[in-house]
């Protein structure tokens, strides 16, 4: 029985296109920004990707985009290297086969310019820690908006500030008021 499996080429064009969008415009594109910026993709961007995230330690996260980002990496799209000075962590480069990649996944890429653009240049310039905010605030709209809540911008920064302490409750509350003047959230009423 021959089956044939289908390779998600997009996914990898994508990570190879954010590796080469983000060279020396990212502070340090790594694993946490790499799966922030696709959540924003997908969010903001409304690129449906299949990916599903959840909350997890540092904001919103899909093991399978770490999973797509090895696979990248092993066929020459991108090299992952760890950083050991500063803060650690690892940077993401484009790799010999990156141009490639992006070639074999210009249809989809194309078809996304807009919204892909638009993300990578409203928040690649940002740390992963400002990156970890933003899609944790859009990670709970969101699911406040999946149940039909309504939330008030004080409701939705308490609601971050409980999973997230290490934020200030102000510096939430400024960043929701940046989204929302953005029209980037679905649950925030407006007083």
């Amino acid at each position: 029985m021959n089956q044939k499996i289908e390779m998600p080429w997009y996914k990898y064009g994508l990570i190879s296109e954010l590796s080469e969008a983000l060279l020396g415009k990212s502070p340090q594109f790594g694993k946490t920004a790499l799966e922030k910026l696709i959540y924003l993709i997908q969010e903001i961007g409304g690129v449906d990707l299949g990916y599903e995230y959840r909350l997890y330690t540092y904001g919103p996260f899909c093991a399978e985009v770490l999973d797509d980002l090895d696979f990248t990496e092993h066929i020459g799209g991108v090299s992952v290297n760890y950083v050991e000075s500063g803060k650690g962590g690892y940077n993401i480069i484009p790799a010999d086969k990156s141009k490639e990649l992006i070639e074999r996944s210009n249809d989809f890429l194309e078809k996304c310019r807009a919204s892909i653009d638009s993300i990578i240049n409203g928040f690649g310039g940002l740390y992963a820690k400002d990156l970890e905010l933003i899609t944790t605030i859009i990670y709970m709209d969101r699911n406040a908006a999946l149940s039909y809540q309504l939330l008030s911008v004080e409701r939705l920064a308490q609601l971050v500030y409980d999973i997230k302490p290490h934020f200030l409750l102000s510096t939430i509350q400024e960043k929701v008021a940046e989204l929302i003047e953005k029209r980037f959230l679905k649950s925030v009423k407006l007083d």
